[in-house]
């Protein structure tokens, strides 16, 4: 059975909380806070639940406060879904406080110093075809004689001569 119709949410609160990944933090601090991919920016009322999302990509991920009033001034909408859940398309930079990004400038650097690991070219399926192939396809094989007897065929041909099929 159905739970019901969400209950209505109130006002938008002053500050809504959400959370990046460490290594993406100072990029969020230049360009502000995008969606993932084609996934709207989460956001919520609540610390604990920010910090919950936020595990569901990193480790120990960087919670953000964002301020709403400063943020709509800038242009950022905010939808609400649910009693405790904001979603927005993007929040610019300047609307929101974290911590001091100078233990994750260091993160970033030990991120930049791994050698990126060695790209293969990609072969697809098990065989590479010949673009000659697909217009002139090759004769097909002849064989010689007929198919080999298995020993299926072996036990049926001893059962008629009367040999019963085993070997005693």
């Amino acid at each position: 059975a159905p739970a019901g119709p969400l209950p209505k949410p109130g006002p938008l609160p002053k500050i809504l909380y959400t959370c990046v990944r460490a290594r993406a933090y100072l990029q969020v601090l230049e360009h502000g806070l995008a969606p993932p991919g084609d996934q709207p920016l989460v956001l919520s009322a609540d610390r604990d639940m920010a910090l919950r999302i936020g595990r569901r990509r990193d480790e120990d991920p960087v919670l953000l406060a964002v301020n709403t009033a400063q943020a709509r001034a800038a242009g950022a909408a905010f939808t609400p879904r649910g009693e405790f859940l904001y979603t927005a398309d993007a929040v610019p930079p300047g609307t929101f406080m974290g911590p001091s990004p100078a233990r994750y400038a260091e993160i970033r650097e030990k991120a930049a110093a791994k050698p990126a690991p060695e790209k293969k070219e990609k072969e697809w399926g098990s065989f590479i075809v010949d673009p000659a192939d697909l217009f002139h396809p090759p004769a097909p094989v002849k064989r010689d004689g007929r198919k080999k007897r298995g020993w299926k065929e072996d036990a049926r041909a001893a059962r008629r001569r009367g040999g019963g099929g085993k070997e005693d």
